[in-house]
């Protein structure tokens, strides 16, 4: 049986609509409002397996990095790191998950939001208050490093650092480092 010439245009246009449907979801992998990593602080963002150390003799605040540093202990759960809500590449939060504790019940749990030079992947915070207001933190030395840490399977990731205190602890810096886990 043969179909009209119109009949057979419109099964035609049809079946290349309904394929123009099936395609049409596909975006731009690039679109940051479709791509989950598409965060202004991208390079500077996510889940790090991270140790705490201590010093008993600190020195000179500018040679923090060369300071005896001795391990407290491996977190218990993941260090956070991530976007604002303004989304820009000057701030990010630093969430410890409440790990990280900074003596007298001074721990910085859960957030504080810090400055970032992200061209430099640095980040600080000065007298921070924490996501409820509370405890005034400073962090210092703060970096990402690129592919600067090997995991626990020897394949190269990021890595973290920083130095964090409470204004009203006892203690002194503590020093937080590990690297990003990819999933």
């Amino acid at each position: 049986m043969k179909l009209p010439i119109m009949k057979k245009y419109l099964l035609f246009l049809a079946a290349f609509f309904v394929a123009g449907l099936m395609t049409s979801c596909d975006s731009d992998p690039s679109d940051s409002s479709t791509n989950a990593g598409g965060t202004a602080v991208k390079k500077m963002a996510g889940s790090w397996k991270v140790a705490v150390y201590e010093c008993k003799e600190p020195g000179d605040e500018k040679d923090i990095d060369s300071w005896k540093w001795e391990l407290l202990g491996p977190f218990g759960s993941d260090l956070q790191t991530f976007n604002t809500s303004a989304n820009t590449k000057d701030s990010m939060w630093v969430d410890d998950q409440g790990e990280t504790n900074l003596g007298d019940g001074n721990d910085y749990s859960h957030k504080v939001k810090v400055a970032v030079d992200y061209g430099k992947r640095t980040f600080s915070a000065t007298g921070a208050a924490n996501e409820n207001g509370a405890n005034a933190i400073t962090i210092i030395g703060g970096k990402v490093l690129q592919n600067a840490a090997v995991n626990d399977r020897g394949v190269k990731e990021d890595s973290i650092v920083y130095y964090v205190k409470a204004a009203h602890s006892t203690m002194g810096y503590l020093k937080v480092s590990g690297y990003r886990q990819n999933y």
